[in-house]
């Protein structure tokens, strides 16, 4: 909220990854994505969430591959690009 105030937008997103490796993050150390995004969204961050484009593979279950990696790179530019225009 202090850098919303300050003129500073704050983008945010929960970056892809395998549902094994969701659960693990919710069972250890017990993440819960749904309370951090209410917060943050209460103090004036902007999620990218909806800009995460379908169809992006991982090596290992946590990272992604350079095709999808690029892919969701130029997913969040435009989707950044857009937020900032008003769109």
């Amino acid at each position: 909220a202090a850098l919303r105030d300050r003129g500073v937008t704050v983008y945010f997103l929960y970056l892809p990854s395998s549902d094994r490796m969701r659960e693990l993050e919710r069972e250890w150390p017990g993440f819960d994505y749904a309370m951090v995004r209410r917060a943050l969204e209460s103090a004036g961050a902007v999620s990218l969430d909806d800009a995460v484009p379908p169809g992006l593979h991982s090596y290992d279950g946590s990272h992604l591959d350079e095709r999808s990696a690029r892919l969701l790179s130029r997913s969040l530019g435009a989707a950044i690009a857009r937020k900032r225009s008003g769109e």
